[in-house]
């Protein structure tokens, strides 16, 4: 073993002997940091572009008097003679003569003497003269290594990454913006995964700052993950982390940037959080839609959205009996759920969708990602205090009554009777029996209640993970991270579905026995007839137990509760645009 572990380094020495003899003197120029060439003026430049600007005509140009090929044959692909002088002028080399690179080149037809392995050979040489430290880094990188091996067509040189010449400024927009496309040229399928990261999400919805292949696996002296001297090797990688994430620790480092949440094989930890949401979202998806459905096709078949089952319009000075169902506290909590669940929706969902055109006007609307961010956070902010408040009342309620609101009708805690109800209500749906009757909640009310609270906890928890992501990981590996996006991203795909297209938006207006409106979560109260007839039970409950004066209340119309009626059809008719917006965008996604 150790005879052959002494081959093998000699073998490697040689070659690296081998290779700096066998490039040209120019690469030997390219040692000293300054470099030996000389830049010559652009004013030279009139004799190349007088065959080099033309723009090819059936696939020939004009050189001296003769036509000849527009295009030459380099490793097998096609490549134009063309240069925009344009852009050249206006790159990085711009004020340079062609021939500070195009080295031995003269006006005219170019013998193969000269042209013969340039593209290869005097790359080297032309940039190495004035970029020697450059030159130096790309010898002892695996790319610069490549070019000794039998694969050597396959290595990138300088013109590969930074064109020929457009070239741009290293570490300017304009050239971070075509870091992803330069590098999949050769290394195709890694930007999947660098996509569905928080950083290949933030590149592509235009954030300048957001990380790219560079400045984790470096540039000119980019190595292997398995050579120690690589930037994203495990002695190195949580230094590489810590350029952008000051504090950095190994746990944090262990986060995969490049994790395939649809691949066991990836990583399994994370495929089964990815697969179990797949099958939740499907679950809980296709039963909504169902019961939805049936739901709109019994109502409308038994005539209950007719307008005879619906309250006239209300006038100046009338005089109504109405029921209390929402104290002020209530009211309140649910304008908070309202603005803050629309803003995380409609700042986050373009991240998941991130490859969409409306993902991107989403992001410009607001200013950028990184404005989009704060609004979201700020908009977790509020959640959390909305959430604190009606946890802490519901607390408060259950302690006052020694808990006797935990069971019984009037309680939001599932039960037999609401699986009865539920049964009872797809009887209804066919025409198998009478509609069901309820009590104060009905099933879908309570599951969508439940559903909200427990989502907003999960989908809290794991969106402070990501916003403090180096608290995380001082307890917890950094693979939690990347759970942590998944269930954060599916649990949000999950909490909009529910929302705003199967559950709470049809239950609460398009349901036939509250359509086209149900304004009740804003004015607290709603007519004792309407009342009667949606909760039965609760209504012969409170008569039978004499307490059913002190849920009514007398309401006189006046100009005040007609604008109040006007404020909330705006607001409803606002969320349901943004709802079937926010839909239609998800679908028109899914299916493209």
């Amino acid at each position: 073993m150790t005879f052959r572990r002494a081959g093998l380094a000699m073998a490697l020495a040689c070659v690296a002997v081998i290779g700096g003899f066998a490039l040209p003197s120019g690469l030997a120029a390219a040692a000293s940091p300054t470099g030996s060439g000389e830049a010559l003026s652009a004013n030279q430049n009139d004799a190349c572009f007088e065959c080099h600007g033309q723009k090819p005509v059936d696939g020939m140009i004009t050189v001296d008097g003769e036509q000849v090929p527009a295009y030459i044959d380099v490793n097998g692909e096609k490549k134009s003679l063309y240069v925009d002088r344009a852009h050249q002028g206006a790159s990085r080399h711009g004020k340079l003569a062609c021939i500070s690179c195009h080295i031995g080149f003269n006006a005219g037809t170019h013998p193969e003497s000269v042209t013969k392995d340039w593209l290869r050979t005097a790359k080297f040489a032309a940039c190495g003269d004035c970029h020697g430290d450059e030159a130096l880094m790309y010898q002892g990188s695996f790319h610069g290594a490549l070019s000794f091996t039998e694969d050597r067509d396959k290595a990138p040189l300088c013109a590969d990454c930074h064109e020929a010449h457009n070239i741009l400024s290293p570490g300017s927009a304009e050239f971070r913006a075509t870091q992803m496309a330069m590098c999949t040229r050769c290394h195709g399928g890694k930007e999947d995964t660098f996509l569905d990261s928080y950083h290949g999400k933030a590149y592509l919805l235009g954030d300048e700052n957001a990380a790219v292949c560079t400045d984790c696996h470096g540039g000119h002296r980019i190595l292997p993950a398995s050579d120690p001297a690589s930037t994203v090797a495990e002695g190195n990688i949580v230094e590489t982390c810590a350029r952008c994430h000051p504090g950095a620790n190994a746990n944090f480092a262990e986060f995969d940037v490049h994790v395939n949440p649809q691949d066991p094989r990836s990583s399994w930890l994370v495929w089964f959080f990815w697969m179990a949401y797949v099958m939740l979202i499907a679950v809980v998806f296709t039963f909504a839609a169902v019961h939805t459905s049936l739901y709109i096709y019994r109502g409308a078949k038994e005539g209950l959205y007719s307008r005879s089952h619906h309250p006239g319009r209300d006038r100046r000075g009338d005089k109504r009996i109405e029921y209390r169902r929402f104290n002020l506290f209530h009211r309140w909590m649910h304008f908070l759920v309202i603005v803050s669940f629309t803003v995380l929706v409609f700042t986050g969902m373009p991240l998941k969708y991130k490859d969409t055109a409306w993902a991107q006007w989403f992001m410009d609307f607001f200013g950028g990602v990184t404005a989009a961010g704060i609004y979201h956070r700020l908009a977790a902010v509020v959640t959390v205090v909305y959430w604190t408040a009606e946890m802490l009342f519901m607390i408060v309620m259950v302690v006052r009554r020694r808990g006797k609101n935990l069971r019984g009708p009037g309680s939001m805690v599932p039960g037999k009777k609401d699986l009865e109800d539920m049964i009872g209500m797809f009887a209804w749906f066919f025409g198998k029996g009478p509609k069901p009757q309820f009590d104060r909640y009905t099933y879908w009310e309570k599951f969508d209640y439940i559903s909200l609270a427990l989502g907003t906890v999960i989908i809290g928890l794991t969106g402070f993970m990501m916003w403090f992501p180096l608290e995380t990981t001082e307890y917890l590996p950094g693979v939690f991270l990347n759970i942590a996006i998944v269930i954060h991203s599916n649990e949000a795909l999950l909490a909009m579905g529910v929302i705003f297209i199967f559950v709470h938006f049809f239950s609460a207006h398009l349901r036939p026995e509250s359509f086209p409106i149900d304004k009740v979560i804003f004015t607290g109260t709603l007519p004792v007839g309407h009342y009667r007839e949606e909760r039965p039970l609760e209504y012969a409950r409170r008569v039978r137990e004499g307490t059913l004066d002190e849920v009514l209340v007398e309401r006189t119309v006046t100009w005040k509760t007609m604008f109040a009626d006007s404020i909330w059809w705006i607001i409803t008719a606002v969320m349901g645009f943004a709802a079937l917006l926010m839909t239609a965008f998800i679908i028109w996604s899914t299916l493209d």
